[in-house]
C-alpha cells in the first residue's frame, strides 16, 4: 500500500515538473524606449560625439547558447542599441571581428562609418553579418577602431 502511494506521489511530482517546464512564458518582444522627448526637454544631454560598435563574428561566435548562435545574439543586442539611440548629431561606426572564409584567418573590417549616424544605414550594415568564422584579433580591432577618433579633444 505504501509503495503504491509512493509511486502515485512521485508520478504526480514528475508531471508537475514537466508541466512547469512546458508552461514557461516567452519574453515580451523588444520595444525600444524613445529617448527623444527627454533629449528635447534637455533632461538628457549628449556626452559623446562618436561611437563605435565592435561586433565579434569570429569562429567562437558560431557556437550556440540557449539554442541560438552567439553571433545572432550579439547582432540582436547591437540592433536593440541602435533602435534606442535618440535622434541627435552623432558619428557612428560598426567594425566586425572575424567573419572570414578561412577558419584560421584573423580579420577586422570596418563595415559602417565613421560617418554621420543614421539608424537605418547602421542596421543595414549590421544585417550584412551573416556568419561567424575565423580568429579574434581583438587588440588590433580596438586599435583600428580608435584611429579615426580625435582623442586630442579629451580632457
Amino acid at each position: 500500500m505504501r509503495r503504491e502511494y509512493f509511486r502515485v506521489v512521485v508520478g504526480g511530482l514528475a508531471l508537475l515538473a514537466l508541466a512547469g517546464c512546458a508552461a514557461q512564458k516567452k519574453p515580451d518582444p523588444f520595444k525600444p524606449y524613445d529617448l527623444n522627448p527627454k533629449l528635447q526637454e534637455r533632461k538628457l544631454v549628449p556626452k559623446v560625439d562618436n561611437f563605435i560598435v565592435v561586433l565579434d563574428a569570429s569562429g567562437s561566435m558560431s557556437e550556440k547558447y540557449k539554442g541560438q548562435n552567439k553571433v545572432d545574439i550579439a547582432k540582436n543586442v547591437a540592433h536593440r542599441i541602435n533602435q534606442t539611440i535618440p535622434d541627435m548629431k552623432l558619428k557612428g561606426a560598426l567594425r566586425v571581428i572575424g567573419q572570414t572564409y578561412g577558419p584560421f584567418s584573423r580579420q577586422s573590417k570596418l563595415i559602417y562609418g565613421l560617418t554621420d549616424y543614421a539608424q537605418k544605414d547602421f542596421d543595414q550594415s549590421l544585417q550584412t553579418v551573416t556568419f561567424a568564422s575565423g580568429g579574434t584579433p581583438l587588440g588590433a580591432s580596438i586599435d583600428a577602431a580608435v584611429l579615426p577618433l580625435d582623442l586630442s579633444a579629451t580632457t
